[in-house]
């Protein structure tokens, strides 16, 4: 919970949402490791002799000064750790890195501490700028973030009858929240999504391992589009609705492979 007392600190932050607010000013919404999701106003930040406005930008991973008010916060003194400079001019890096901005957001607490995500988060930007296998590192990140969150899929138990999933074709339940056994009957009509041996194989590899285990897997591109429709579709479901970015990295995806 918000502790007024404490009216200015420092925090580092990620900068995941920013739009005008007046003539001059900017709201930015930011992820913090202590304080969760911090909403504020960063004065005067449109201006060109701006302090603050060349550190506050989409994705910086920045340290600033917060105040604290019974409405908005107002945010000071803020210098850049890290820019991600290997997002510019790359629009398939771009926009995975909004989306996963988005989603964190999405699934953060204002005011609450979540060191875990906030660590999930930057780290995640920083090998997304390195990477090219760019479809991988998004879905590893994905369910790494629904584990932090306490909405990790069951992988292993069949989430309709209780009894432990054999390998094999099965079927994905985003309501139940985990693998349907193929045997199994659902007790409503909600649909299944398919789960293929080798998805369900891939989800319970890249939950259980870090990128760099997870980066050394060859993944056949079949197998990858339906870990994207699983996850994508459980992560839907649990916020809600779809994240806006969503539409607009499915874009960009789109338009490569009509390059290709």
């Amino acid at each position: 919970m918000k502790n007024f007392r404490q009216n200015i600190f420092n925090t580092e932050a990620l900068v995941v949402r920013i739009s005008n607010f007046g003539e001059s000013d900017r709201l930015i919404n930011l992820i913090t490791p202590k304080n969760g999701l911090v909403r504020g106003i960063a004065k005067g930040a449109k201006k060109q002799n701006s302090r603050i406005g060349g550190h506050i930008d989409l994705l910086k991973f920045i340290k600033l000064s917060v105040k604290t008010n019974k409405s908005l916060c107002t945010f000071n003194q803020a210098e850049t750790l890290n820019s991600f400079n290997g997002f510019k001019n790359n629009l398939s890096k771009m926009s995975r890195g909004i989306y996963m901005g988005e989603i964190a957001e999405k699934f953060s607490v204002e005011w609450g501490e979540n060191k875990n995500l906030f660590n999930l988060l930057v780290q995640s930007l920083s090998l997304l700028e390195k990477t090219t296998d760019y479809e991988l590192i998004t879905r590893w990140y994905e369910i790494q973030l629904l584990r932090i969150s306490g909405f990790a899929p069951e992988l292993n138990i069949c989430v309709e009858s209780g009894k432990k999933i054999d390998p094999g074709n099965h079927l994905f339940s985003s309501d139940k929240g985990g693998i349907v056994d193929i045997s199994s009957k659902p007790s409503d009509g909600n649909p299944l999504i398919p789960a293929p041996i080798n998805t369900i194989k891939l989800l319970k590899f890249i939950s259980n391992n870090q990128w760099n285990n997870v980066c050394k897997v060859k993944v056949d591109n079949k197998t990858l589009d339906n870990t994207k429709r699983i996850l994508k579709d459980y992560i839907r479901y649990t916020l809600g609705n779809s994240p806006k970015s969503e539409y607009f990295m499915d874009e960009i995806i789109q338009k490569e492979k009509n390059r290709l």
